[in-house]
């Protein structure tokens, strides 16, 4: 468990499938990242998910956002490892539309990155936004991130960047 005073990442179990399963099946939350999924999809998902968590190299670690103040799950934060290239590692987060705005993001992040430098042995995070996601391009030159390079992406034909933030020595 990761956390400061206002939040809390725990590591996602199955008793968490409802909570994924809202989050990948919205149309809102899914604009910037993908299609919504259908539940079908985002069950597959989720097991899939729960496998990786789970699996010997380190492929994935992701983690529910509660609020200290009251327990409520807000969003799902993570980092998976590209499989390629084992030094790469992105960072990704989705916040419910309802707790957007209140620096959550930023404040997750912030705890996950410090997580991940101090205590994983990562050196260096990417993370990749869409070029229109204004909010999600903003928490990221904030946290430090550096702009890397723009790309689009064959399947949707929606344009990204790709951002790197390196551990401080």
């Amino acid at each position: 468990m990761i956390e400061n005073s206002s939040i809390k990442l725990s590591k996602i179990t199955e008793k968490d499938r409802d909570f994924y399963n809202q989050i990948y099946l919205d149309e809102e939350l899914m604009k910037f990242v993908d299609s919504p999924y259908t539940i079908d999809e985002s069950n597959k998902s989720f097991e899939i998910t729960l496998n990786k968590i789970s699996s010997s190299p380190k492929r994935l670690l992701l983690y529910i956002i509660r609020l200290n103040s009251n327990k409520q799950k807000i969003g799902l934060i993570g980092l998976r490892w590209n499989q390629l290239n084992k030094s790469s590692v992105e960072i990704g987060i989705i916040i419910l539309k309802e707790h957007q705005g209140n620096n959550y993001a930023n404040i997750s992040n912030k705890l996950l990155i410090n997580h991940a430098f101090e205590n994983l042995g990562i050196s260096s995070l990417i993370a990749i936004s869409e070029k229109y996601n204004k909010s999600a391009n903003k928490t990221l030159m904030n946290l430090g991130f550096k702009f890397q390079k723009q790309f689009i992406v064959k399947k949707s034909k929606k344009i990204k960047y790709k951002w790197q933030i390196i551990k401080e020595i």
